[in-house]
């Protein structure tokens, strides 16, 4: 019995220390963050006036104002700080002036976020990539608090210097005015979900992993792909029997369309079509499947730049009608490609995986190479199994949607680093185990 008790105490304490040192390592990555940030570019400047950024904030202010999830880069408000940003730097690109209105084609919870944060402090930058940051730390804290849990504080401080030091994308993200920091957030609790269910069984962290899935997708499109596989990846978790682990798939796949029914249905709505998603994966179905995909390996190409759409929509569309017909030609565009390209649209899966998944950088290919050899070194133990299935998971989703090179990659941010981090560690004591040998013979 004195066994026992002391046992379930060092496990307590355990637990305890994990996440002292995953609250200590939150806090020193954000303060590292935000003062790399605050002296090297200034937290209130503009984002590129160019992509994803400028979408996402114009959507977030309409928000704020009371006009709806709407797109207006003509109010004069919102374009303050670019013009602003493009008369004190000649090289900072002008701001365009796309037609306004409602819109379907961004995922609604990042603009949210954007217009609670211009609600409370008005017209700005700076709070929002506070958010961001909060999101990115707290992403490290946790890969070091599942780190200590596996392995102790060697491997957990491994991590986190991985993660803050070497990996860039981690200081990029945090900074960007997009909805990466926030995915990578909720993906690491959903991670940690999983590990819970597999080692406790019970239906509570089946039902976190299904609201984590859920606010992923309210900020990622793609993740809805994600689905049929993490449902997979339950049922398989699941060790009592059959009939549980229906139940578990079930009450997964409920709960997520739960959280994910209202901007659904809110799509319907507004688009007055069976489209829950929203147009933007079916706009972009031709940058996946197209001569255009074929030339480029599968990597995503921007479809208006090429003029795709000139066919079907002109400038005074209204801007869901212009959605409409976007996703309405792409779609049949696509279909008769594939009809037409058999070969080539298998042949893009594995072009497409290649692409999303090699090294674009130096710490690219040290992270990747340690997230491949810690991979292994996991291979029998239910967290490695489960961190491959997610990889495995969005290199389905990626097969069947497009490349960004690497970009679809950065929500798995924390699957990665823990893998990488376990990776090193498994080095570290593969060479303490050869020196320990030499001298024996010695």
């Amino acid at each position: 019995m004195c066994s026992g008790l002391s046992k379930l105490n060092s496990t307590l304490s355990q637990r305890r220390l994990s996440r002292y040192i995953g609250l200590a390592v939150f806090f020193l990555s954000l303060v590292t963050y935000l003062g790399y940030f605050s002296i090297k570019f200034g937290l209130n400047v503009p984002p590129w006036a160019i992509g994803d950024e400028p979408s996402y904030d114009s959507i977030g202010w309409e928000l704020s104002q009371g006009n709806g999830f709407s797109e207006n880069m003509n109010d004069p408000a919102f374009r303050i700080p670019y013009e602003q940003a493009e008369k004190e730097n000649p090289g900072f690109p002008s701001l365009p002036h796309p037609q306004s209105g409602p819109t379907t084609v961004r995922p609604p919870l990042f603009p949210i976020i954007i217009a609670t944060t211009d609600r409370l402090f008005g017209r700005q930058f700076w709070a929002v990539r506070i958010v961001n940051t909060l999101a990115i730390a707290g992403t490290c804290g946790l890969v070091t608090y599942a780190l200590f849990q596996l392995s102790g504080i060697i491997p957990a401080l491994l991590g986190a210097f991985l993660f803050v030091v070497i990996d860039f994308h981690t200081r990029l993200y945090a900074r960007a005015i997009m909805s990466e920091a926030i995915a990578c957030l909720f993906v690491a609790l959903m991670v940690l979900a999983l590990f819970k269910f597999a080692n406790t069984q019970k239906k509570r962290w089946v039902v976190m992993t299904a609201l984590a899935l859920g606010l992923t997708i309210l900020s990622r499109n793609i993740f809805v792909l994600w689905i049929p596989g993490l449902a997979i990846v339950l049922f398989l978790l699941q060790r009592t029997n059959l009939r549980a682990a229906i139940a578990s798939v079930l009450l997964f796949v409920s709960v997520t369309m739960l959280i994910v029914s209202p901007w659904m249905i809110r799509n319907c709505f507004v688009l007055k079509s069976f489209k829950p998603m929203g147009t933007q994966g079916i706009t972009q179905l031709s940058a996946g499947y197209s001569d255009i995909a074929w030339r480029h390996q599968g990597v995503w190409q921007n479809l208006d730049h090429d003029h795709f759409f000139d066919v079907v929509i002109t400038d005074d569309m209204p801007t869901l009608e212009k959605e409409l017909a976007k996703a309405s030609y792409s779609r049949k565009k696509t279909v008769d490609w594939i009809s037409q390209n058999r070969l080539k649209a298998i042949a893009l899966a594995p072009l497409k995986i290649f692409h999303e998944f090699r090294p674009y950088t130096g710490s690219d290919a040290v992270i990747y190479f340690l997230a491949v050899f810690g991979l292994f070194s996991m291979r029998k133990r239910v967290e490695g199994k489960i961190l491959s299935g997610l990889l495995v998971i969005n290199m389905f989703a990626v097969a069947a949607t497009w490349s960004v090179s690497g970009r679809f990659l950065v929500p798995l941010l924390f699957v990665i680093h823990l893998a990488a981090a376990m990776g090193m560690w498994a080095i570290i004591m593969w060479i303490q185990q050869m020196l320990h040998k030499d001298r024996e013979f010695a």
